[in-house]
């Protein structure tokens, strides 16, 4: 029973034990205990806020590379577009070129034809006369080599020439 009522001077004992083991508590491991707790709490607490910086950051950082790559997708299709532009461009400037040259082409050739048909014509006539000349050189030597027919032509010619 002695635990259960305990005499004046165990609780005397009891209470200057507590104090004592208190007062040791709170003059040496009371502040430097509530100090690192104290430290602990803010350094919870700067970590918190640089996290909480850092997240802000991070959603900055992120909007600011969805900016950039929306503006460099733009900037993609705008060269996209000039390249198909210039693509399209050269195409129609080839396609133009080829005509031209197709027609100079075909002047050229029409030009050629038409001298070869020139030169070709003027060696028809030229033989055309040559043949002539030789149909009429082998008429007149027939018709020269009898007596009459030379007589007669003489005649007909001398005629002519004294009408005009």
């Amino acid at each position: 029973m002695e635990l259960i009522t305990p005499e004046f001077g165990l609780l005397f004992w009891m209470f200057l034990a507590f104090f004592l083991v208190f007062f040791i508590l709170k003059r040496y491991a009371w502040k430097p205990i509530l100090n690192a707790l104290k430290d602990r709490e803010d350094s919870i607490r700067e970590s918190l806020r640089l996290a909480d910086k850092t997240k802000t950051d991070m959603e900055l950082l992120q909007s600011e590379n969805e900016k950039k790559i929306v503006q460099m997708q733009k900037e993609k299709e705008g060269i996209l577009q000039e390249a198909r532009s210039i693509r399209e461009k050269i195409i129609e400037e080839s396609r133009m070129k080829a005509v031209k040259e197709r027609n100079e082409m075909m002047l050229a050739t029409r030009n050629e034809i038409q001298v070869e048909k020139d030169k070709a014509l003027k060696e028809l006539k030229d033989s055309a006369a040559d043949l002539a000349l030789l149909i009429a050189e082998k008429i007149l030597k027939q018709k020269l080599s009898e007596e009459d027919a030379r007589k007669a032509l003489l005649n007909k010619e001398l005629n002519d020439l004294s009408l005009k």
